[in-house]
């Protein structure tokens, strides 16, 4: 699976976050949940990826292909998202 995003977006998450996109390779190489974002997004079709980074549970948004993961945030995991992804453990 090839991982991708926009290096400026990258940056802005780096900072708000604290969480760099050149890591989410890690989180779905573990234990993961992935849930689709019901939001409308014009037609793009979005989900929301929690899993572990290090000790650290995190959620990524992002899109997906057959073979590509566009990454979009990424951020500390919220209680729904650590309840949901522990209900599956």
């Amino acid at each position: 699976m090839n991982f991708t995003w926009q290096e400026s977006k990258r940056k802005t998450n780096l900072k708000k976050h604290g969480f760099d996109f050149a890591q989410s390779e890690q989180v779905f190489n573990g234990p993961t949940i992935t849930v689709e974002d019901s939001r409308d997004y014009n037609g793009e079709q979005r989900f929301n990826t929690t899993g572990f980074l290090g000790i650290t549970i995190v959620t990524i948004s992002h899109t997906e292909t057959e073979n590509k993961i566009h990454v979009i945030s990424m951020r500390k995991a919220e209680p729904h998202e650590i309840d949901t992804l522990s209900h599956y453990l």
